[in-house]
């Protein structure tokens, strides 16, 4: 388990011990990190798809996670049914309960190592069901910024500055408008920055301030609801919305971006219309390599709508750690976390679903051939760290494979990958699910 001298550690060899006096076959004890982060027992059973991890915990803990023993008191066993293939996220684990008869742990591992195992029905809106709110109010908020682009302010040194036009900048102020980030809610978010344009020579080394092309929005609620286009001083890496890499969105003198510029595939076409239907379909014309750039792509996001992340990222070669995973699936990456842990699975999650493998893995493959050095790139912190070395969300490739890998690391940066090179789109979703 975790060595002779952890108070836990006779608890659970009482519990093989037991196992063993009573005869119980078809069972494997064996040490282990918990779904928890703690060290266990996790039990595994022939031609089960779950292992059973049991915990040590005293009294003064039942009610949390973090499960340090300390002298005294009655510790109690906890048991909770975990899928071992945790990329998929549809299967939530199952709590068993907490008791201090080892007997009746025993006799909840005999009930499951002898249960005929449950239909596992799939739905593909397991997913989609949570993300509808939020793209209905991104797209009415779309909508009503396309009838008012008046809410974009530009500053008039940028139309002398750039020679634009009264036309020209109906057109700019049109699309800032619509494409500008939004809340979960369709608000505009406080204080958002997304880099347009470097004004003047680049610089070669992005964690410097340089004057940047850029639109703002407002800074508090009670502030008006603009967004106000300007030049700002900044440091370009810590922003993670910019448009840069496409410029046509936003600038009236380049042709709006075609849907193939802008979702980084050609071809797509979408109908929601039996969905499992089409994934069945789709991974048989996918397998072997077969199938079109558009079909893997399609395939893809039903997968990620579906919660089969481990298999969606598998079509373009991307990867990600057992911790990502251990989050993705409700568990915690250590112990002391459970007044974290629903946050960072739900921004896990989200983070799994809206990303473009496609894009990830041609972005890792450009940037390991213009360097041998690692790839690495923090993506965001997740939620409720106060803390100035945050746990993040991380994009890396090393190694002579350069596999492109999700990982989690603590890290006190403030860079970001633009989220325009990683995820998907807005629109894209927007369009699929018939909102616009």
């Amino acid at each position: 388990m975790s060595g002779v001298q952890d108070p836990r550690f006779p608890y659970f060899v009482r519990l093989q011990e037991r196992a063993s006096e009573a005869a119980i076959t078809g069972l494997k004890f064996e040490a282990g990190k918990t779904s928890t982060g703690q060290p266990g027992c996790i039990v595994t059973a022939p031609g089960k798809d779950m292992a059973a991890h049991i915990e040590v915990v005293w009294p003064a803990h039942l009610g949390s996670f973090l499960s340090i023993p300390y002298p005294g008191g009655e510790a109690h066993y906890r048991v909770l049914f975990v899928r071992l293939d945790r990329k998929n996220i549809c299967f939530p684990n199952i709590p068993a309960g907490t008791t201090t008869d080892v007997d009746d742990v025993l006799e909840a591992l005999v009930r499951w190592r002898d249960s005929v195992p449950a239909s596992t029905a799939h739905t593909v809106t397991a997913i989609v069901e949570g993300e509808n709110a939020r793209l209905k109010a991104i797209a009415a908020a779309r909508r009503e910024a396309a009838a008012h682009p008046e809410i974009v302010e530009i500053e008039p040194s940028i139309s002398t500055y750039a020679g634009l036009t009264k036309e020209d900048e109906a057109v700019m102020r049109h699309r800032i408008a619509v494409e500008f980030p939004r809340e979960d809610d369709g608000r505009l978010p406080l204080g958002a920055t997304v880099l347009m344009a470097r004004i003047g020579e680049p610089s070669t080394n992005e964690m410097l301030r340089s004057d940047w092309l850029a639109a703002v929005g407002p800074a508090k609620r009670r502030d008006p609801q603009t967004i106000t286009v300007g030049i700002r001083d900044v440091i370009p890496s810590n922003h993670p919305y910019r448009w840069d890499s496409l410029p046509s969105i936003w600038n009236p003198k380049v042709e709006a971006p075609s849907d193939p510029e802008r979702w980084g595939v050609d071809g797509l076409t979408f109908d929601q219309r039996d969905v499992q239907g089409q994934i069945e379909q789709l991974r048989k014309t996918c397998s072997n390599g077969g199938g079109s750039k558009a079909d893997r792509a399609m395939l893809c996001m039903h997968l990620l709508d579906a919660g089969f992340f481990g298999e969606a990222l598998d079509l373009y070669g991307v990867e990600a750690t057992e911790d990502v995973w251990r989050i993705a699936s409700g568990g915690m990456l250590h112990a002391g976390l459970d007044r974290e842990c629903s946050a960072w699975t739900e921004s896990v999650r989200h983070a799994l679903w809206q990303c473009a493998p496609w894009k990830i893995a041609d972005l890792v493959a450009t940037r390991a051939a213009e360097s041998k050095k690692p790839v690495r790139f923090r993506l965001f912190a997740l939620p409720m760290q106060p803390q100035q070395s945050k746990t993040s969300l991380m994009l890396v490739a090393a190694g002579k494979k350069k596999i492109p890998t999700f990982d989690v690391e603590g890290n006190g940066s403030n860079l970001r990958l633009a989220e325009l090179l990683w995820q998907r789109p807005v629109d894209l979703d927007l369009r699929r699910f018939c909102f616009i």
